[in-house]
């Protein structure tokens, strides 16, 4: 641990809010995924579901702002942040946090919390700046530039631009002001080898909520009032899954042409894997292929928690040949493409910190090497599907045009069927999912077709 974690003040600041300081430290400026961070913290705390669901909500609101809190910041500070250590810096943008967008936390509260917090890290020396600047703050409310949109939203110029370029400013802003939304429901897929129904009774904590999903027949959304779904039995016992409700439509579409060989080229962890294994019939032969040995092995170790057998898993670089395909071809060939991600902004709000423009061209090639190599296992009359969770026509239209027009074999194909909801806004085999308007997560799927 870093010497000034060490040090403490006479009287330890609240519990909530340290835990929620010390993940934001560790995603801002440690790399840190927010989910494994939060839940890292959380399952080491003694904090009853009231105060982790409050710790939970700082650290997610923190992110999600991050850059436009630091923007508050560096308008009224003397010193420049950078010049603070990274303690410092996140304390201070809890606290301002707490001060413009924390409704239930009165300013004085904010105030007096970020100070103690400050000094526990930092020291009483830090107590006069963490005092002065927020009450400042709590004065006056600098204004944001008209040059930066985006920053109402906690997104820099460059990726609103992105956004922007794609579908028209007042989309844009819907995307981004969705963005900023604290998701209260968990979605889950149940189980349906195991769960023919309902979950039974015991299986979830008495005071989580649960209703049906909006899409797909099996899934639900949990209310978890700051309960982990992780440490529900339900959840241990593989009778469910954490999985957006708009995943699980992508799998439900593929699995509706009836293939009897599948190939997952881009499986991650394995949640569209252990999706397709328990949609799809008993006698279908699935293969998932993934680059990171980490997460094949996550994915080995979901799919026995699920009690889900015969799948082929295979540490492969879906850009390449991969020797044990050699000769293989597939009904299905589904691609998850890793992407900017701008559909999934309000549950991994640190995209805002590590995505730019160079780094979005850097996948748009890697998905079109991805969809190239994906189209060499596809057998004549077999499917392609293409999605990502992203809204930009660089990763998603125009990717798919470029790659319809190389490759004459392939053609754009209708789903089978859709929800009703839907089908005004799907065109030849091409759905895009919006969370503002949807209620699920951002999500592009297109349906493709070999034809010789």
């Amino acid at each position: 641990m870093d010497v000034a974690a060490k040090r403490l003040s006479k009287e330890k600041p609240d519990k909530a809010r340290l835990i929620a300081a010390r993940a934001i430290t560790e995603v801002v400026f440690e790399g840190a995924f927010i989910g494994e961070a939060v839940n890292r913290h959380l399952t080491l705390s003694e904090l009853s579901p009231e105060q982790r669901a409050f710790s939970t909500a700082l650290v997610f609101g923190t992110i999600t702002y991050w850059q436009t809190l630091t923007y508050y910041l560096e308008k009224v500070s003397h010193e420049r942040l950078d010049t603070m250590s990274k303690y410092v810096q996140a304390v201070l943008a809890l606290g301002v946090f707490q001060l413009f967008y924390a409704d239930s936390v009165p300013a004085y509260a904010a105030v007096d919390t970020t100070v103690e917090l400050a000094a526990y890290f930092e020291g009483k020396k830090v107590r006069p700046l963490a005092n002065a600047l927020l009450r400042q703050l709590a004065r006056e409310r600098a204004e944001l530039p008209k040059r930066a949109p985006g920053l109402a939203y906690g997104w820099s110029n460059e990726l609103f631009g992105v956004v922007r370029a794609s579908y028209g400013e007042a989309v844009a802003e819907k995307i981004a002001a969705f963005s900023t939304t604290f998701q209260k429901e968990t979605s889950v897929r149940l189980n349906r080898k195991r769960v023919p129904s309902e979950l039974p009774d015991g299986s979830l904590d008495r005071q989580i909520d649960v209703t049906a999903g909006r899409f797909v027949e099996a899934a639900r959304r949990l209310l978890l009032k700051g309960r982990s779904p992780l440490e529900q039995p339900a959840f241990r016992d593989g009778l469910m899954s954490l999985q957006n409700e708009s995943s699980q439509l992508a799998v439900t579409l593929a699995l509706q042409h009836k293939p009897q060989h599948i190939l997952d080229l881009c499986a991650g962890n394995g949640g569209k894997t252990a999706a397709l294994r328990e949609g799809a019939a008993s006698d279908v032969a699935i293969t998932a292929v993934e680059i990171d040995p980490l997460k094949v092995q996550r994915n080995k170790e979901n799919l026995e928690r699920l009690g889900l057998s015969d799948v082929r898993l295979l540490t492969g670089d879906a850009t390449e040949s991969i020797p044990e395909l050699a000769d293989s071809s597939f009904d299905l060939v589904f691609c998850d493409v890793p992407c900017s991600g701008f559909g999934v902004l309000h549950k991994k709000p640190e995209i805002r910190l590590r995505m730019n423009y160079e780094r979005i061209v850097e996948l748009t090639l890697l998905q079109k090497a991805i969809l190239q190599r994906a189209a060499t296992y596809v057998r004549p009359g077999g499917h392609l599907f293409y999605v990502t969770c992203t809204h930009n026509r660089m990763e998603n239209e125009e990717q798919i045009d470029a790659f319809l027009s190389a490759n004459d074999s392939f053609a754009a194909e209708p789903f089978v069927s859709l929800p009703s909801e839907l089908e005004c806004g799907a065109d030849a085999g091409r759905l895009n999912l919006f969370a503002y308007d949807h209620g699920v997560d951002g999500l592009f799927i297109q349906s493709m077709r070999r034809l010789r």
